[in-house]
């Protein structure tokens, strides 16, 4: 799809090339090219911010589309959302409004993965995009489990996070793959079709792992903020990870230790 920001806007920039120099920037911010600084990631928030406009101003997407409906010439514009909660994670200032917007891009942009069935998007939780087609469908997980659930849950999260960072590194493998085909002008349409597709699911596992620490840190702040207020604060909210089943987990193992041991003691006994 042709798309031109000065029949709408009044601008000489069409919408891909502003799209392409804000990618360019910000790639160089990553590599430290160009200064991390609050002025210039503020600017280069604007542009994505103006490139987010014109594409809801067009209409580009729709959640009732289907991937393959979408152009492969508006795929990079999904990302749209992804780069935006990136820059708002590198800005220190009002950092809880900070992380808040961050959040709401992130979900965004997991929520219309989730609706287009992209190539990773069943590593995204319904519970994370309540809007998407189908989230409706999962009944909320329930919040007690026994110890030994709780063990279970533990080492499968474990495995889970193993497993995401094996397939985060074959995507950027296959991605860079792609990208030589592309810049060595031997790619078709189906090869940077797989590219762009390959790129949404490398984002869409990295913005995962943000999200888990990005709410850790909006818990934190929380707890500071109403400890300044004088508020009354719940201990565990200090670190989100010793709830109360975690406590519990704690107080099970320390009953195994002991009848490990006494058990230890009594064999030695018969021994002797």
């Amino acid at each position: 799809m042709a798309i031109s920001v000065d029949q709408n806007l009044g601008d000489s920039e069409s919408l891909p090339q502003l799209l392409a120099r804000a990618e360019r920037e910000y790639q160089l911010i990553e590599d430290g090219t160009l200064p991390n600084s609050h002025a210039a990631i503020t600017e280069l928030i604007r542009k994505f911010e103006t490139a987010t406009k014109y594409v809801s101003v067009l209409g580009l997407f729709s959640r009732n589309e289907k991937l393959e409906e979408i152009p492969t010439s508006d795929l990079p514009f999904l990302l749209l959302p992804a780069y935006l909660a990136k820059l708002f994670l590198k800005l220190n200032d009002s950092r809880l409004e900070r992380l808040e917007t961050a959040e709401i891009y992130i979900k965004d942009f997991l929520g219309r993965c989730k609706d287009y069935e992209v190539p990773g998007h069943l590593a995204i939780p319904f519970s994370l995009v309540s809007n998407s087609r189908g989230a409706a469908e999962i009944g909320d997980e329930i919040p007690h489990h026994s110890p030994v659930e709780i063990l279970q849950n533990a080492t499968a999260k474990r495995a889970a996070k193993i497993a995401a960072l094996h397939q985060k590194l074959e995507s950027q493998e296959k991605t860079a793959q792609l990208k030589k085909r592309i810049d060595a002008g031997t790619a078709d349409d189906d090869v940077e079709r797989a590219y762009y597709q390959n790129v949404i699911n490398t984002w869409i596992l990295e913005l995962l792992e943000d999200l888990t620490f990005l709410q850790e840190e909006k818990a934190m702040l929380d707890h500071r903020g109403k400890l300044a207020r004088g508020e009354k604060v719940e201990e565990r909210v200090i670190t989100p990870h010793h709830d109360d089943n975690v406590r519990r987990v704690v107080s099970l193992a320390g009953v195994l230790l002991f009848l490990l041991l006494r058990c230890t003691f009594v064999l030695v006994h018969c021994l002797l």
